[in-house]
């Protein structure tokens, strides 16, 4: 079968400290990467997303957000390593 297309999804729960509402679309649409300041939760949500683009270039996504005020949710996906 055709491995280019498959992928490998990590999901990522925290019980922790919420990401804002109103931060999931700036870190969803990858606003933060023109303005790095904005980031209010630290440098790690940036980290992360510049490890994925360099091992990865554009070919992975990273997906936060908030389930019922009680856990932050992060999807990872990246292509299936064979």
């Amino acid at each position: 079968p055709e491995l280019e297309h498959v992928k490998t999804i990590f999901t990522i729960f925290d019980d922790g400290v919420l990401i804002q509402q109103k931060d999931i679309s700036l870190y969803n649409n990858r606003e933060f990467l023109k303005n790095p300041q904005i980031i209010i939760s630290g440098k790690g949500i940036y980290n992360i997303y510049k490890r994925l683009l360099h091992y990865y270039n554009e070919d992975f996504d990273l997906k936060f957000k908030v389930e019922e005020n009680k856990n932050t949710i992060v999807t990872i996906t990246i292509p299936f390593l064979h």
